[in-house]
């Protein structure tokens, strides 16, 4: 094959970052900064005439991919500037009052531009300019932009710095939305009271702080696609006209809401941080709500409108209530100290309005009063064992035989189908926690970090889980554990492959919830601080330090094959895993 193709691509990218401060007089400043990330990416590339030439005879044939030849040329550039100014005033009244204000304006905007052009029947090798072209010649080109524009403002008091007051509010404004919902306004307010300040605190002794706090504040999304206000029109769209059929027309394929708008969360907590014993024991204890209203999500329509595309709308309403407690305990006995910190979190989602619809996604169900995309299954008994339980039960399918699994009748109509479904399990964890040891004697030490989650579910799935499943093969778990009439007692169903048994064993069901609840070493480290002070001057050093260092060495799960620290979102497990790291390695200091 004779061949001469030519690709040429030019990149071309800028940034810029610029800051300016101003100090107008001793208590009010002004403060400026800007950037600019600017891209140009220019490509052409060049096909002549290509010939394929019969390995026998040698006898040539055009290349049926490059028959006329062709020259393509592509340019697109994206520009993205960030500018934010603020003016700052801070005071102090007598020796008692703290005033600080500041006031700002900041403005986001993202532009980009792309243009194609592309022409065949090109004579020549040599001559490969778009104008040499004689077939052919085609044309397209698009640009976007958007823009966020914020306007904000600040005060902050405080009294002996025993009370603390702090309000702010921003007026942001999106073109993600039509003019008439384009802003929205966020305000936000948090108070706080050192006790320990107090004078009826000075004769406790044990206290060395104590701070009551709390908060309430909104803030804004507008994270859509753009354009989501307004129908737009799709090419290529055929329609009868006098008889005869049109292909070049066009139609609107998706609904628009024009009415949506910026997506609000609204979050309120309470809160006291305390410190006692001469800072043997610190911690803190927080409640808090978050409610996010309006959220943007796309939804379904019925295909009796049109068989349109559901819009992106504002339509749900949901919570996040829990708590947040931390405890951090140090202690010295003259050489040996340590070091131990505590956290815990709960979190309660649930889905408060969603104008009574039902959203059902696979195995997945956002309903009012459950969290958000709760798992929705099969409730399942095990595996068909014997005839007779086979035959007094009903079954998902006709097919289904001894050692497939057992699905249950949960409204009693004798038929296993969707309506036998039921939310189970946890998509949210119950609990998420941590805590951390440090313990240091002389120049050792030894520290460590783990973290953990409680009951939560994973829906298992993917290859390797399902035998044979994408032509992929099948896990030990399936050879030694799976039925068969030697081995009536298995934990897993007889083995086929999914798309030949889908509904009768591998439909969305409880029996393949895992519970996915996880402690794990993040991090532990053994280190050694020479202090050693000719052998740090004869090598000219300041300080050296040995260490060996794990990274996700232990883990303590139920689910012992898979990884149980991933996306619970998604179901498919065959992601790589958090991988386990051991390194060492000497620090000096010159």
């Amino acid at each position: 094959m004779s061949l001469n193709f030519l690709s040429q691509l030019s990149l071309q990218v800028q940034l810029a970052n610029l800051s300016a401060n101003l100090s107008i007089t001793d208590n009010l400043k002004y403060s400026a900064r800007g950037s600019v990330n600017y891209l140009n990416l220019l490509s052409r590339n060049f096909a002549p005439v290509t010939f394929l030439h019969n390995v026998k005879t040698g006898a040539p044939t055009r290349n049926p991919w490059t028959s006329t030849g062709y020259k393509s040329e592509n340019n697109s550039n994206n520009q993205r500037l960030n500018f934010t100014h603020t003016i700052n005033y801070v005071t102090n009244l007598g020796s008692k009052h703290n005033l600080n204000i500041l006031a700002g304006h900041s403005i986001e905007q993202y532009t980009s531009a792309s243009r194609q052009a592309r022409k065949t029947g090109y004579i020549s090798k040599e001559l490969d300019e778009l104008n040499v072209g004689t077939m052919d010649p085609s044309v397209s080109g698009t640009s976007v932009e958007d823009v966020l524009i914020s306007y904000f403002g600040r005060i902050q008091y405080n009294y002996k710095d025993k009370y603390m007051l702090e309000l702010n509010s921003r007026y942001d404004g999106s073109s993600r939305f039509a003019k008439e919902n384009r802003w929205g306004l966020f305000p936000s307010f948090s108070a706080g009271w050192r006790i320990s300040e107090e004078a009826f605190m000075d004769n406790v002794s044990w206290v060395d702080e104590v701070k009551l706090r709390g908060s309430w504040g909104q803030i804004g999304n507008q994270e859509i696609g753009r354009f989501q206000y307004v129908n737009a029109v799709s090419f290529g769209y055929g329609y009868p006209f006098g008889g005869t059929y049109d292909g070049g027309g066009v139609a609107i394929t998706q609904y628009r809401d024009p009415k949506i708008k910026w997506e609000t969360t609204t979050m309120t907590n309470f809160g006291i941080d305390w410190v006692i014993l001469e800072n043997m024991f610190s911690g803190e204890f927080e409640i808090f709500k978050k409610r996010t209203d309006d959220i943007l999500r796309g939804i379904t329509i019925p295909a009796q409108v049109g068989a349109l595309a559901g819009p992106t709308t504002n339509i749900a309403v949901v919570d996040n209530t829990g708590f947040e407690i931390s405890i951090n305990h140090n202690k010295r006995f003259k050489d040996f100290s340590y070091q131990i910190g505590a956290h815990l979190t709960k979190v309660n989602n649930k889905v408060v309005d969603l104008k009574g619809e039902t959203i059902y996604s696979g195995s997945r169900i956002t309903k009012e009063g459950y969290p958000i995309e709760s798992w929705y299954v099969y409730e399942t008994d095990g595996l068909f064992r014997t005839q007779e339980d086979l035959n007094n039960n009903p079954r998902i399918t006709n097919r289904v035989g001894l050692g497939d699994v057992k699905y249950i009748d949960r409204n009693k109509d004798g038929v296993i189908n969707g309506d036998d479904r039921y939310i189970a399990g946890n998509t949210f964890p119950d609990y998420t926690y941590g805590f951390n040891v440090g313990l240091n004697y002389r120049n050792l030490s030894l520290t460590s970090i783990w973290q953990g989650v409680q009951n939560i579910d994973v829906w298992l799935s993917g290859n390797t889980i399902l035998p044979f499943n994408n032509g992929a093969g099948l896990t030990k778990i399936w050879i030694t554990d799976s039925w068969t009439p030697e081995n009536p007692t298995a934990k897993l169903p007889r083995i086929t492959t999914r798309h030949q048994y889908t509904a009768e064993n591998f439909s969305p069901s409880d029996f393949w919830l895992a519970d996915a609840s996880y402690l794990r070493l993040k991090n532990i480290q053994l280190s050694y601080n020479l202090s050693h002070k000719k052998f740090l001057n004869r090598i000219k050093a300041e300080k050296l330090n040995v260490f060996v260092n794990a990274e996700n060495l232990f883990t303590f799960t139920k689910m012992k094959d898979y990884d149980p620290e991933q996306n619970v979102s998604v179901e498919n497990l065959d992601k790589y895993p958090t991988i386990k790291t051991i390194t060492a390695g000497i620090n000096i200091r010159f």
